[in-house]
């Protein structure tokens, strides 16, 4: 199972029989392709969000390669080196 969702709903209380029982499997079945299933949404819409990330990303690129582009100087005095 996986975190609990942030949304306000009811939920549906199923009264199910003994743990043997062939409802009780099909229904435990049911509820275990649900969760699956809105794991599998979750995780579609996070690749969604990181795609649309991924071309704004690569449209600014485009943006800077263009030759109408513009630089900023910076003093190099500023920069720090990344290894200390």
């Amino acid at each position: 199972m996986f975190a609990p969702s942030e949304k306000e709903q009811e939920v549906r209380v199923i009264h199910l029989s003994h743990q043997h029982d062939a409802r009780y499997i099909e229904a435990q079945l049911g509820i275990e392709r649900r969760n699956k299933l809105t794991q599998v949404r979750t995780l579609l819409q996070n690749a969604s969000a990181l795609l649309e990330e991924a071309t704004r990303l690569l449209e600014q690129t485009t943006d800077i390669n263009s030759p109408n582009a513009t630089v900023e100087v910076f003093n190099s005095d500023e920069i720090i080196p990344i290894d200390q």
